[in-house]
């Protein structure tokens, strides 16, 4: 069976199917004859007869339904006092009535009577949202289902609606949806006749019930908007170390209510929009909920992103404050300056004023992290005696410069070597290389001090560096330091002796300092890393005494020679020389000795 369409043709696709199968198993040639057209059953509604081998059959038209529906709600729209967050609002508000009214009618007419069905219908408040604005007094929900047995007649019902308090969207309004399904009841006196609701019947209906503008009488709003913004207290960007950068952007209105309200923001390529966020404040007691999406850019111009606000209604006097975080490439190319523009605008379509449009500037550099060592094959210690004092040593201070940001930039190297001590040469033939790239030129300057007193500054350290001697400086220029790029510098010469009886000291040190500078407007060592702009290297010189052993050795051998004959005198003078001497000692001990000079032991005992 194909159903007819309003434009005079018929339906491609069947509304149903009847087999043979489902009537009898034995039927044979079912459908090879159709008859249509009359009424049969004398019901007022169309039967078809249909032939098969040997047998007719007759197929009965069911009643058709057709449901009309209207929701209306009482007050028409939201009163504003009703959705005003308010520190003491209630957590519900009574929002008023939704009449609910369906009507049952038969297409086409017939003569069964007052066909009864019986009819589910279920109502959803804010369908689609995850959290509804409103709910029914009787469910304490957002769901309400009722089932019914209705005539051919209007019938209606009424159920309360409460608001929830501090909605956030007060734009859009609540929508109530009415799902609805209809099951005939048989007709006896028809042979059990069951209705049915037609196929192409609507069965859903949804209402809407909106929030009262504050329009002035005219009910045209008429909105002031205006956007400021600044960079949280960031004076420069540093392009490489600051990663985001944050925008606190203020948002107000000093007309009448203002719709769908949208910011939008201008910026150069290099930046790229990551997260917003709101804030809370005592006249935006929540914080807005935005939605950003970038725009695409025409070419390499200007990028732009749009925050919406279309769920928020920026009242009278309102004012918002919410945080734009853009996400800045390490490799960007902003120049010297960042200019940001931000617009704000509405669906009230009001002219836009001076105020409506905002830009700042902001201060940009670019971060670097060059590093300057000293390396281990410098010359760190040298010994000298007097009679070296005019002459010297061949030594050498040896530098390493690494680049190790991402970002080439131009630099220059500064040496500082004292070469002269108050006439005296320190440093002489002094040299500088640089192996791995001989081209670099390094221009020498020497800087001349008055005459120095090397002990009043040094009376602790001994040190000898340029604040005291007479300098050679030499500045070695780079116009292009890359990216992981490595140097070494080697600065050679001769360090001379002579000079170090001015100190009157036996160890003192000669310090060379090397220094990396640049155009420090446009680029900036990363933060706490300034201490490697600067290396030193030290060489320790030491004053030895050689000694002459010969005083020493005929010192010795006198004094050896008057000790021995000291001491024969005193042996001499004490009687050890005399051949009576044992018999003394023996006299002392108590005992005889013999003229032989023998003693027997025995009786000594």
């Amino acid at each position: 069976l194909f159903h007819g369409t309003s434009g005079l043709g018929i339906s491609p696709s069947h509304s149903q199917r009847i087999s043979a199968s489902q009537l009898s198993p034995s039927l044979q040639y079912f459908g090879q004859s159709l008859s249509g057209g009359q009424d049969l059953t004398l019901d007022g509604l169309v039967d078809l007869a249909v032939g098969a081998q040997g047998q007719a059959l007759l197929l009965r038209t069911r009643p058709v339904l057709r449901v009309w529906m209207r929701i209306q709600f009482k007050p028409a729209e939201i009163a504003r006092s009703l959705f005003e967050c308010r520190e003491e609002t209630s957590s519900v508000n009574a929002l008023g009535d939704a009449n609910v009214c369906l009507r049952i009618y038969e297409s086409p007419k017939n003569r069964l009577g007052d066909l009864q069905s019986s009819v589910t219908f279920d109502l959803t408040l804010d369908p689609g949202r995850q959290s509804p604005r409103a709910i029914f007094e009787e469910t304490k929900t957002r769901n309400l289902t009722r089932v019914r047995v209705l005539g051919l007649n209007q019938h209606c019902e009424t159920v309360k609606l409460h608001l929830l308090a501090c909605v956030e969207d007060t734009v859009t309004p609540i929508a109530l949806r009415l799902n609805f399904s209809l099951v005939g009841k048989p007709v006896p006196s028809f042979g059990n006749l069951r209705p049915m609701l037609a196929m192409d019947a609507q069965r859903y209906y949804t209402a809407s019930l909106p929030f009262e503008k504050n329009c002035g009488t005219d009910h045209v709003c008429q909105d002031d908007l205006g956007i400021s913004f600044d960079f949280s207290g960031l004076k420069t960007l540093l392009v490489g170390s600051t990663l985001e950068l944050n925008m606190r952007v203020m948002v107000w209105n000093d007309g009448e209510d203002s719709y769908g309200t949208t910011v939008t923001f201008f910026y150069p390529p290099g930046l790229s929009y990551r997260r917003v966020a709101g804030s809370k404040n005592q006249l935006q007691p929540h914080s807005p909920r935005l939605t950003c999406d970038g725009i695409p850019a025409q070419g390499q111009g200007t990028q732009s992103t749009r925050c919406s606000m279309n769920h928020l209604i920026l009242h009278e006097g309102a004012r918002i404050t919410f945080l734009v975080t853009f996400d800045v490439s390490p490799k960007a190319m902003l120049g010297d300056r960042l200019l940001l523009t931000a617009n704000v605008s509405s669906e009230n379509n009001t002219p836009r004023t001076s105020k409506s449009t905002f830009q700042m500037e902001l201060m940009v550099k670019y971060a670097i992290y060059t590093v300057i060592s000293s390396h281990e094959q410098s010359t760190k210690y040298l010994n000298f005696s007097a009679s070296d004092q005019e002459e010297s040593s061949q030594a050498q201070h040896r530098y390493q410069v690494n680049n190790l940001g991402q970002r080439d930039l131009p630099i220059s190297i500064i040496f500082s070597v004292p070469v002269e001590l108050n006439g005296v040469p320190v440093w002489t033939e002094l040299e500088i290389f640089h192996p791995q790239n001989p081209s670099i030129q390094c221009s020498p300057e020497r800087i001349v001090h008055t005459k120095s007193d090397f002990l009043t500054k040094n009376q602790k350290s001994y040190v000898l560096d340029c604040s005291i001697a007479d300098c050679l400086r030499f500045s070695c220029d780079l116009p292009s330091f890359g990216i992981q790029e490595e140097l070494d510098f080697i600065l050679k010469g001769n360090i001379s002796f002579g000079w170090v009886s001015q100190t009157l000291q036996k160890k003192v040190s000669v310090v060379s300092v090397a220094e990396i500078t640049f155009n420090r407007s446009v680029y900036s060592q990363l933060p706490g890393q300034e201490a490697f702009l600067r290396a030193q290297m030290e060489t320790v010189l030491e004053k030895y005494e050689v000694y002459n052993p010969i005083p020493i050795i005929v010192g010795s051998s006198v004094g050896g020679l008057l000790l021995l004959a000291l001491i024969t005198a005193v042996l001499y003078k004490a009687g050890f020389f005399k051949r009576q001497y044992k018999e003394m000692m023996a006299e002392a001990s108590g005992q005889t000795v013999p003229e032989n000079g023998s003693s027997d032991p025995q009786v000594a005992q």
